[in-house]
């Protein structure tokens, strides 16, 4: 899965030290994409239209933090509700790169390195 691939490339680059800008590379459009892949059965007929208001935090050496809120859609209506979303890199105990998101009341956890590609 490509958005989750550009999700991953860009959480290393964060963890780098690197200036990642949510808008400019690409990532609002790649959750945007991932939360439809991930949360369809959670949430049957609602489509993610992109993140508002997102921000970047560093929270521990491998992990990554994004904090804002996603664009939701259902028939005519769209909203916002709050999102946040966790990286975190445990392949130095072989339990691969994790994501944990959040939109709303709904969460979802998986394997990132895997949906990105399962040699990561």
């Amino acid at each position: 899965m490509v958005a989750a691939h550009h999700i991953l490339h860009e959480t290393f680059k964060v963890i780098e030290g690197c200036h990642v800008d949510v808008y400019e590379d690409g990532l609002s459009s790649a959750f945007e994409y991932l939360a439809c892949a991930l949360f369809r059965d959670l949430r049957p007929h609602c489509w993610y239209d992109g993140l508002a208001n997102c921000r970047i935090f560093r929270r521990k050496v491998r992990q990554v933090r994004f904090a804002g809120e996603m664009w939701v859609a259902k028939d005519s209506k769209q909203w916002l509700e709050p999102f946040s979303a966790t990286v975190t890199d445990m392949r130095s105990t072989k339990q691969g790169v994790r994501i944990s998101i959040q939109i709303g009341d709904y969460s979802v956890e998986e394997d990132l390195a895997s949906l990105a590609d399962p040699d990561v």
